[in-house]
């Protein structure tokens, strides 16, 4: 889409038609009623129906944003095309909520998928209800309101779910409705027993801290803060034990969580905005930048005395409660970074093919890509992405499209204390390369290939990592894994955390990938692209091991050049002392060993494995051992340049 390629992504007008470029292509595959978006034939595990529901809904977490202002800034043939959805939505809305249509979303069920979807209605119905909910009959109304509030009399899983419930709770009284009190009060005990500390949350299993917190916990909290409305004393009175929730204290508790969340995670990203893949739903994509339009939201309106509004444009106004001039300096400033991290992660996505020749936004991460993907992801699934247009709720007259962007202040090395991870920013020539060591994390739910997705002992903004599709080496796309097999029988498998500690300067964990088999490893950044891991194995039968590095990019990703046997190959090995390199002009990779009874080899993994590339080498230290104890020291090194840096 080269509308999208070349789109600046610094102005809101630049937001603006990147969005309605986005979703123009889809606007033939509704159907008839305009409640379902159907684009394309792959299946997740809650049906068709659903799926379709659900991709109608996540494009309103895009239109919802841009329908909350009148759009002066933007010309009049974009402006009819934003009516043209606007009615094509209210159409949707009647349809899908009314059990006679055709088009009828269906019942919402214990544990549903369309719970899911209620949050970017509810969010949608509360700040752009002038278009929305407004124009609607009182028995439009009626159907929408009977049908939202069916989600208070279900089953709901106890975690990030909760706060679909919330957010149409908070829709109910921003719209002057009856607010449930009991299941709010549910609702944030479940909430805020997922509270760690610094900031982090888990999402439902202790120790599971992913993108989960940003685009999810804290994305909803701070939407909750700044638009929840306060309460008149009767309705204070008649709520109870929840109207605490609506309280200044309250959203002020949740600004304040988001405050410190955010010093842990711009550290996720380096200045150019591309931020490190880790955990799961990374189809998601530029919805990992949606906790930043979320946090400058709830710090301009918390700065009000009030919130009036029921509906309509919520922050239409040119002043959001800058009180002196101390305050006005400091959040602007780190008003220039927030929407410094997403624009520049807005424009890091499109340079690259992740929407497919439609224009639809496809699964997978950097190319379309179903090995990588979740058992929840249907084809309209990707939308959750429009998350990060929250932006767009902020008209062009408001300072946040007035204000500088700032660039990240890069900290070579960082310990993250709650999510227990050490994050490395190496700048090599002009680029920062992200590395992120986590350990104790908790995978959850088998959704697809978790272990890939959490238990790695490094991932990479610039290299990403691998999905396993066997267990070989080849087709278990090992890389940054220490995996063991039964000697001879290359089924590996890769380290599994039962214990681990970690502080600035190491992580240590003990594994038992297989029965008779454990692995003390300690893993020590180096800095400058390298860091060092050190496996104490103490095995009672014969095993064979391989240590993966980062995995390279054989050609040159996403080559445009026409004539194929021009297109850019990577080297061959090359040695220096005792390491050996692979270099490129998009990347280097090397590694040493100090075993001397260790094969290093470098191993073309499976297509389509890496999150980056579709096709990747991966450097290995092999070795088989009988039983017995060892020690193997080995170091792996990652840039993304065709640079070779040699430490002691």
């Amino acid at each position: 889409m080269e509308t999208i390629e070349n789109n600046r992504w610094e102005t809101r007008q630049d937001v603006v038609k990147g969005l309605l470029d986005l979703v123009r292509p889809l606007k033939a595959y509704y159907n008839i009623e305009s409640s379902m978006l159907k684009i394309g034939d792959t299946a997740a595990h809650y049906g068709e129906r659903a799926a379709g529901m659900e991709g109608w809904a996540r494009v309103l977490w895009g239109l919802g944003p841009l329908f909350a202002t009148e759009n002066k800034d933007i010309n009049e043939v974009l402006r009819i095309e934003i009516d043209d959805w606007k009615y094509l939505y209210r159409r949707g809305l009647v349809n899908g909520t009314d059990p006679l249509s055709p088009g009828y979303w269906g019942n919402i069920e214990d544990y549903d998928q369309k719970m899911v979807e209620t949050a970017a209605l509810s969010v949608a119905l509360s700040i752009a209800g002038e278009s929305l909910w407004k124009p609607l009959s009182s028995e439009e109304k009626i159907r929408v309101e009977a049908w939202m509030r069916q989600i208070n009399k279900h089953r709901i899983h106890a975690n990030n779910w909760r706060f679909f419930r919330i957010l149409t709770n908070m829709a109910f009284a921003r719209l002057g409705l009856k607010v449930d009190a009991k299941v709010l009060i549910d609702d944030f005990a479940v909430i805020e027993s997922c509270y760690v500390s610094d900031g982090w949350y888990y999402d439902g299993h202790d120790g599971q801290m992913d993108y989960y917190i940003p685009f999810a916990m804290h994305f909803y909290g701070l939407i909750w803060a700044a638009l929840a409305p306060d309460l008149t004393a009767s309705l204070s009175a008649e709520l109870g034990d929840a109207a605490k929730f609506f309280g200044k204290t309250y959203k002020k508790e949740l600004l304040n969580r988001g405050r410190r969340f955010a010093e842990d995670y711009e550290k996720w990203f380096s200045d150019d905005g591309v931020e490190v893949p880790f955990g799961r739903s990374l189809t998601y994509r530029f919805a990992h930048a949606a906790f930043w339009p979320a946090l400058i939201l709830a710090e301009n309106i918390l700065g009000n005395s009030t919130v009036k509004e029921t509906y309509g444009e919520v922050v239409a106004k040119e002043s959001f409660g800058r009180v002196v001039a101390k305050e006005i300096s400091e959040r602007e400033e780190k008003e220039g970074i927030y929407k410094h991290i997403l624009l520049s992660n807005l424009r890091s996505w499109f340079k690259y093919p992740i929407t497919d020749k439609r224009g639809f936004l496809t699964i997978g991460y950097r190319y379309p890509d179903l090995i990588m993907s979740e058992k929840y992801n249907a084809p309209g699934s990707p939308y959750w992405a429009f998350k990060a247009f929250l932006i767009l709720m902020f008209p062009a007259t408001s300072s946040v499209w007035h204000v500088r962007e700032k660039a990240l202040a890069v900290q070579e090395k960082s310990y993250l204390k709650a999510p227990h991870m050490i994050i490395c920013h190496d700048t090599i020539g002009d680029i920062d390369h992200v590395t992120m060591f986590p350990c104790g994390q908790h995978a959850g739910m088998e959704h697809g290939n978790c272990d890939s997705k959490y238990k790695k002992l490094v991932y990479s903004n610039r290299f990403g990592f691998s999905v396993q599709r066997g267990n070989g080496l080849e087709d278990g796309a090992f890389d940054n894994v220490f995996a063991v097999s039964r000697h001879g029988e290359n089924v590996y498998r890769m380290t599994n955390c039962l214990k681990w500690e970690a502080d600035e300067n190491e992580i240590n964990i003990i594994s038992e990938p297989i029965e008779g088999v454990r692995i003390k490893t300690k893993i020590i950044p180096k800095g400058y692209g390298w860091h060092l891991r050190i496996h104490e194995i103490d095995t009672k039968i014969a095993i064979d091991t391989a240590d993966g590095g980062f995995a390279l990019p054989v050609e040159r990703p996403f080559d445009k050049n026409d004539e194929y046997d021009k297109r850019e190959k990577c080297g061959e090995p090359v040695s220096q002392d005792r390491s050996q390199f692979i270099l490129s002009n998009w990347g280097s990779i090397g590694v040493f060993s100090e075993d001397k009874d260790a094969e290093i080899s470098f191993v073309r993994a499976f297509p389509n494995t890496n999150l980056m590339a579709p096709l990747t080498v991966i450097p290995y230290v092999k070795r088989e051992y009988t039983p017995g104890k060892y020690i193997q020291v080995n170091g792996f090194y990652g840039s993304p340049t065709s640079d070779i840096i040699l430490i002691n």
